[in-house]
């Protein structure tokens, strides 16, 4: 619901001040959706520990010369 904030607030603009909504700015309030979007879903993901090679999975670390 909040990513539709900039089309609400662009409607309610045109609607009040009598302004007129053009594509540029449709093209503002998508990019600024998919910038939201975007950021919502990467956030808490956790970057992987590439320090340890046993922590990636599917890899087998290599045998270490005893």
């Amino acid at each position: 619901m909040a990513a539709m904030q900039p089309f609400v607030t662009f409607v309610l603009a045109s609607v009040f001040n009598d302004e007129t909504i053009t594509p540029q700015i449709l093209l503002f309030a998508a990019g600024v959706v998919v910038t939201v979007a975007m950021s919502t879903r990467t956030r808490g993901r956790k970057t992987p520990d590439l320090s340890e090679p046993t922590s990636i999975p599917g890899v087998i670390p290599p045998a270490t010369p005893t």
